[in-house]
């Protein structure tokens, strides 16, 4: 079993007595709120450092600590001005709640003096937009760090104190509620992950007559991360408006786009595939490692070219160059499927894909990577693949996947993420990954917003745009009333095979009152990471833009 670090300043391990996780879906909208209670079951007082992951693209919207009663609420500041107060609080003997970001986008608490024998509740609240994909949605919900490989200090980026450790004896306890609204409750719902109960029960005030609760069906331990899938989902673009309530005269604009493609040729595949064989994937993983690629292989067509290779520490490539689709290189290919093993030991991932770079082949092909991700050097990863030119399309495997890395590594290269827990299915991921394979490439893809505003700022489109892949993307416009904030929405671009410029989706957003100003957080946290991603060529105008989004 795997846990959340949660230790004192000299490692000592603290109590966690459970956690408990209530979220509420409303649309494509999660609000999530996690309390996790811990108590010091030492003799002094001692000094807390926890560490925990949020979903990818999750925004946390506020944090506290309650001490015997007694409320802390965290505030932004600036990270040298908060570590200062932090510290002189602790020095002074008062309690004192400093969380950061890392570079992994895992968050640090460290919580000062915390007494002995004394009860302590972390509530965590955040908010997540969430993105069907050719209809089907998959909600993560991550409870665990899994052990990663490599140093957490040198190539994780963590600061020595903060740098994450993990248990595989610890049984701390677990359980969620989720309540479903509005179009999600028509999907078909369930958990590869956990024994679920669903059941509907009336909804006040909403368009739908009913919601779907979700909890879980047996005791549960937090072992594995929490997976809920939403299938048979009717694909379509929404999008809300809302002023931002601590900017006047500017108003907040969220589009979903599900692009739909005016022509669905499809074309060959050229693809590297690279398996994780290392240790890490022992077990499930590495099952489920080989009934995706024996997916993928069956998959392949005439016409299509591969390479295959597995790593760890070494790799080993079956392929010297791209094989054809053929009766010998597929019975080939399917026994080394069969009998991949996780015997490589560690997992150096960017020694095993500039090596699978190289391979020969065509100019132009892309990288099928199939792994749980568990490393520490994920810049380095990364930017190699950023280098390389080639899309990087992911099959995540476990049940504690590394997801920052991964959809990282897909978005910035313009390819795809799927994710498989152990014993699921993986027949449906390798059908969506082949369809945006295979899919005619759209370029200069922009967004046109509502005619009567002002583009105050708005967030980048992904590199790539799929076919019936939900995009989200947010804008601050200058307007006058709330009316023209509610005009129509397009996203455009070039498609190949197709002449000109066309319309792939479009939307006219419904204005909300947004009383907790979610809109105009979600969109700051979204310029704020794709400034931050391409600091090194943001125009030195932007840097105190950057500085001012963080707090």
């Amino acid at each position: 079993m795997r846990d959340a670090s949660f230790t004192t300043a000299d490692g000592h391990a603290l109590l966690l007595e459970g956690v408990k996780a209530q979220g509420r879906v409303v649309g494509r909208m999660l609000d999530m709120t996690f309390e996790q209670r811990f108590r010091n079951p030492e003799s002094t007082n001692v000094e807390v450092v926890y560490t925990f992951p949020l979903p990818w693209h999750a925004v946390l919207l506020g944090l506290e600590v309650e001490l015997n009663g007694e409320v802390l609420i965290g505030a932004v500041q600036r990270k040298v001005k908060a570590r200062e107060k932090y510290e002189e609080a602790v020095s002074e003997g008062d309690s004192a709640i400093l969380v950061t970001v890392n570079r992994d986008r895992t968050y640090t608490l460290e919580l000062g003096n915390l007494m002995a024998n004394e009860l302590c509740v972390v509530r965590l609240h955040y908010v997540q937009v969430l993105q069907p994909e050719q209809g089907s949605l998959r909600l993560m919900l991550p409870t665990t760090l899994a052990p990663r490989y490599g140093d957490a200090v040198r190539d994780g980026g963590y600061e020595p104190h903060a740098a994450p450790e993990v248990s595989a004896t610890v049984e701390y306890p677990f359980d969620i509620r989720l309540d479903i609204q509005g179009e999600l409750v028509h999907a078909q719902i369930g958990s590869p992950s956990h024994p679920v109960s669903i059941r509907s029960i009336p909804a006040v005030g909403m368009k739908e007559p009913f919601m779907t609760q979700v909890q879980l069906g047996s005791k549960a331990w937090l072992d594995r991360d929490f997976v809920l899938v939403f299938d048979k989902l009717t694909p379509n673009s929404l999008g809300l408006a809302a002023w931002d309530r601590l900017d006047p005269g500017l108003g907040v604009v969220m589009a979903s786009f599900t692009p739909k493609l005016p022509t669905r040729q499809s074309l060959p595949v050229t693809m590297k595939v690279l398996v994780d064989c290392s240790g890490s994937m022992n077990g499930d993983s590495i099952q489920a490692a080989r009934s995706a690629l024996q997916a993928v292989l069956k998959s392949l067509r005439e016409g299509d070219r591969f390479s295959l290779s597995r790593f760890g520490d070494t790799v080993e490539h079956r392929c010297k160059a791209l094989w054809k689709v053929a009766p010998p290189s597929m019975a080939a290919a399917q026994r080394w499927a069969e009998r991949l093993e996780a015997d490589l030991g560690g997992t150096e991932m960017n020694n095993a894909i500039l090596s699978t770079l190289v391979l020969p082949g065509v100019a132009k092909s892309d990288v099928l990577l199939i792994t749980d991700g568990e490393i520490q050097a994920i810049e380095a990863v990364v930017e190699s693949a950023q280098q390389s030119g080639h899309r990087f399309f992911v099959v995540g495997i476990g049940s504690s996947v590394a997801e920052g890395l991964l959809r990282r590594l897909a978005a910035e290269t313009g390819g795809s993420c799927e994710f498989v827990t152990a014993g699921e299915h993986v027949e449906a991921a390798i059908h969506r990954l082949y369809l945006r394979m295979r899919s005619p490439t759209v370029t200069q893809a922009r967004v046109a917003w509502p005619a009567h505003c002002q583009i105050h700022a708005a967030s980048d489109l992904p590199k790539s745009v799929f076919d019936g892949d939900d995009i989200t993307v947010f804008a601050r416009l200058n307007a006058q009333q709330a009316e023209a904030l509610t005009g129509e929405v397009k996203l455009l671009g070039s498609v190949d095979g197709v002449q000109g410029e066309v319309c792939l989706a479009q939307i006219t957003p419904t204005f909300i009152a947004d009383e907790s100003n979610t809109l105009a957080r979600l969109a700051a946290s979204q310029r704020y990471w794709q400034l931050k991603s391409g600091a090194e060529g943001v125009p030195v105008d932007f840097h105190p833009e950057l500085t001012h989004l963080h707090g």
